[in-house]
């Protein structure tokens, strides 16, 4: 078989310290401006969301807070956001949108760190999963978890799905439930202790 090759070219512009200093200081007094007429409105943070520009009908995404500090990054900050509610909306376009994705853009702008809520961790693990035992659909990979979990009540959780209630593995219930946020009545409790559950399940099974 014969190799492919292919190249690229790589375009940066090097900005001047003294040019790149300016830079800086232009995104400070903007972030100034905004935060003195965001605290005379008596914010304390600003709160925006990830979601994509545009949506077709019957779709469901999964969109994201984000809670901006009021500091001198701010004004960049809101910038990312715009360009991250661009590239969601693109990647849905082609239906390239990872349901994870959202929330790691929010964290990262937060700047919490891609795994700092666990999300990012428990897509990867379980996609992991999937490709170990060569799943493809969600009720073939909820069978292999119930064969895995052996009928274990604390691995399950009760779960509403087609109107019915129903025990679940609780990775199967974590994944839909984080994946269609907004229209899915199931919920996660706030301490993130299903999540982490789930995380830890998944680690047993995939190493």
């Amino acid at each position: 078989m014969t190799p492919h090759k292919e190249t690229t070219e790589v375009r940066m512009t090097v900005i001047p310290k003294d040019k790149w200093k300016q830079k800086m200081a232009a995104i400070r007094r903007k972030s100034d401006r905004f935060v003195s007429k965001h605290r005379r409105l008596g914010g304390r943070f600003k709160v925006t969301a990830l979601y994509p520009n545009s949506l077709c009908g019957g779709d469901s995404v999964q969109m994201a807070a984000v809670i901006l500090n009021l500091d001198w990054k701010i004004a960049i900050k809101m910038d990312i956001v715009q360009s991250a509610r661009d590239i969601i909306t693109k990647l849905n376009l082609i239906r390239a949108l990872d349901p994870a994705f959202t929330s790691i853009l929010a964290s990262v702008i937060e700047e919490k760190g891609l795994y700092e809520h666990n999300i990012g961790e428990f897509f990867l693990l379980y996609g992991r999963f999937e490709e170990k035992y060569s799943l493809s659909k969600g009720g073939i990979t909820r069978k292999k978890m119930e064969t895995l979990i052996r009928g274990d009540r604390n691995l399950l959780k009760e779960y509403t799905e087609g109107g019915k209630k129903r025990l679940v593995p609780l990775p199967y219930a974590v994944r839909n439930i984080l994946s269609h946020i907004g229209n899915n009545p199931n919920t996660l409790d706030p301490e993130r202790k299903e999540l982490k559950k789930a995380i830890t399940l998944l680690k047993s099974w995939v190493e």
